[in-house]
């Protein structure tokens, strides 16, 4: 009997490594999901490059195009822990600015991780506001 025991608990076991969902990710390119459906006449427009390494978030936020601007950058550093994530903008102009929240919400197709979107709160000094972002494909 004591072999039965074992080998239920190795069954056991693998199924719960075979049951485990993959592991999320930031890293890709990202929109303000309001780019997406709002025509923009401008022709301004925002994307965030994040490469998560484990949980360590690097990139670049991009912006320009509005009224023919050249394209501007700025650093973002954060983490990410599960769906949870933390990112951190500081301009060259000394303008700095915090985006945290989870991977996930309505926005998700649950059976793939590569369609999530980010939802949090982006603040920038005193103000704060609600933001969704979604994985940019096209990019």
């Amino acid at each position: 009997m004591r072999g039965a025991g074992a080998v239920f608990v190795s069954v056991g076991l693998l199924g719960v490594v075979a049951c485990e969902s993959p592991s999320p990710s930031l890293t890709g390119t990202w929109v303000p999901i309001q780019q997406l459906q709002v025509t923009n006449l401008s022709g301004a427009w925002t994307a965030l490059h994040l490469t998560d390494a484990g949980g360590e978030i690097t990139g670049r936020l991009v912006w320009g195009g509005f009224l023919g601007a050249a394209p501007e950058s700025t650093a973002v550093a954060g983490s990410r822990s599960g769906m949870s994530f933390r990112l951190a903008f500081t301009a060259s102009t000394g303008l700095q600015a915090t985006y945290s929240g989870r991977m996930g919400g309505r926005f998700v197709d649950p059976s793939n991780v590569a369609s999530t979107s980010l939802e949090g709160t982006w603040v920038e000094g005193p103000d704060s506001a609600t933001a969704v972002w979604v994985r940019d494909a096209t990019r």
